[in-house]
């Protein structure tokens, strides 16, 4: 009789066939297990977004209004309530980094880091980081909080932060030409972030150069020297001598009015009165070089204040309508001066400068507008009012015969300028 044989199967196939078995009977695998968990997560984060953009709550600082939640439940609709800022495990996109840095850094651009909570979402920012499996609720309000706090900097930067009539001036708020969800999908679809911003920002070199000059001064602040106001005999003469005139050579330095080192002037003279000159021009002084008491206020005006300022007019180019790219005037009042560039963006020195005359008085006022003009009448006909006429042209014409033909002045009889 034959021995009989016993077939086995291999090691290899028996766990094969475990293997079948435990599929069969709806076992998960290590692998299995952390796609569902991470599925699950990603869920979480997503139905978390929903619920706080459709009810409000949960942002980090004010609930947003509105007309925000508005903006908000467009900007996440169009994208399924996925996050636009931060990554599903929880770390800033290159976006989310680039948007946190602007806000954080807003001061630079005259406006306040704290009205978009940038310290607080930088916080979370890092925490969530730090974390190997970081809340969904957590996630959710970092970056609803984030695309909350951007909307309102991209309307900031390109509309102004409070409107120009809530502090005193007699003009209307501009009205939004532009859709910033629309923009904000774009730059978050194109990596384009901070080319938007850009866009947004004014375009008029002064714009820049405010800036340029509000980062400048903030340094200043740190030197409590700068703070002291100048103690100087006035008025300061060229040639006069005085013990302070190191310290007006050091506040010059530092004004940019003079360059290089003065050492120990003995004497006001030579590039001092030049420098003193400069200042007196800047700030729309009597460029004489006498130091009286009016550039002496200005030179005491501490750093503090100036970015104070500096701010202030950043926010009130903020408020000019979209500009086209076309010749454009504008008129300084507190400098009675008009400039004028072949376009909104021109950068360097004005193409034409001249000074013009600004109403003081409540009754003759000048207006502050903005408006776009047909044409420009150069030495219109202007018909004197008769208190200058009584007060002032009489008296110089019987002073001098031929004053009229000096100034360009004619009698006429009625009024235009086709008078007989």
């Amino acid at each position: 009789m034959m021995p009989r044989t016993l077939l086995r199967p291999t090691p290899k196939r028996l766990l094969h066939r475990y293997a079948l078995i435990l599929a069969a009977l709806g076992m998960t695998l290590p692998g299995c297990t952390d796609t569902a968990a991470k599925e699950s997560r990603d869920d979480a984060v997503v139905q978390a977004l929903q619920t706080m953009v459709r009810n409000g709550r949960g942002f980090p600082g004010t609930r947003p209004g509105a007309e925000e939640l508005t903006r908000l439940r467009r900007l996440y609709e169009s994208s399924g309530y996925t996050p636009l800022w931060v990554s599903m495990s929880g770390d800033l996109r290159k976006s989310g980094k680039e948007a946190v840095e602007r806000l954080r850094n807003a001061e630079s651009e005259g406006l306040r880091p704290d009205d978009y909570y940038a310290g607080a979402l930088d916080s979370m920012a890092r925490s969530i980081s730090d974390q190997d499996s970081p809340d969904p609720a957590a996630v959710a309000r970092l970056d609803a909080g984030l695309s909350h706090s951007v909307l309102e900097f991209l309307r900031h930067i390109h509309l102004g932060r409070v409107t120009p009539r809530s502090v005193g001036y007699s003009i209307d708020a501009l009205k939004e030409q532009h859709d910033f969800v629309a923009l904000l999908q774009a730059a978050l679809r194109d990596g384009s972030f901070e080319e938007i911003v850009r866009e947004l920002e004014p375009p008029l070199e002064q714009y820049r150069l405010t800036r340029t000059a509000l980062g400048e001064f903030r340094k200043r602040t740190a030197d409590s020297l700068l703070e002291q106001p100048l103690r100087l005999p006035i008025p300061l003469k060229p040639g006069d001598t005085t013990a302070s005139l190191p310290d007006l050579a050091r506040r010059l330095t530092v004004t940019g009015d003079l360059a290089g080192e003065a050492g120990a002037p003995a004497r006001y003279e030579g590039v001092l009165v030049d420098a003193v000159r400069r200042f007196q021009a800047r700030h729309g002084l009597a460029q004489d070089s006498v130091l009286g008491k009016e550039t002496l206020d200005e030179l005491n005006v501490p750093a503090s204040w100036r970015v104070h300022q500096l701010e202030l007019s950043l926010e009130r180019l903020r408020w000019l309508r979209d500009l086209p790219n076309a010749p454009f005037l504008l008129v300084n009042i507190p400098m009675f001066e008009l400039t004028a560039w072949s376009s909104p963006r021109a950068s360097g020195s004005p193409e034409f400068r001249t000074g013009v005359i600004v109403g003081k008085a409540l009754n003759t006022e000048t207006p502050v507008f903005v408006e776009e003009m047909q044409y420009v009448i150069f030495q219109p006909y202007w018909n004197i009012p008769p208190s200058i006429t009584r007060n002032e042209t009489i008296p110089a014409i019987e002073r001098d015969s031929v004053y009229l033909r000096k100034n360009g002045m004619e009698i006429v009889r009625g009024q235009g300028d086709d008078a007989d």
